[in-house]
């Protein structure tokens, strides 16, 4: 079991995302390092989580009153194919 305060990350510190950059709209890339991509499963479905980074290091959001510390993300259940997940694979053979 993974730990619920600074878990192990699959990708690099390099690759987090700023939420305040974000724009509306656009796709985002989430590139897996070496942890990341040993979480890759060739015989099973591969799940994979997003947390934000107060809550993955348990520190209250200090925001104002209009301010929010959220993304609103989009899955393959969602309806309608213009916000669509897009996979991309990258791989070498042996």
């Amino acid at each position: 079991m993974e730990a619920v305060t600074n878990p192990v990350e699959g990708n690099d510190i390099a690759e987090r995302k700023d939420i305040t950059n974000i724009a509306v709209g656009q796709y985002l890339a989430f590139n897996l390092n070496t942890v990341g991509k040993g979480w890759i499963s060739k015989t099973a479905v591969t799940k994979l989580g997003l947390r934000e980074g107060h809550d993955a290091k348990n520190i209250t959001f200090a925001g104002t009153t209009s301010q929010n510390d959220k993304v609103k993300l989009r899955s393959s259940e969602y309806t309608g194919t213009s916000s669509d997940p897009i996979l991309e694979v990258t791989y070498t053979v042996p």
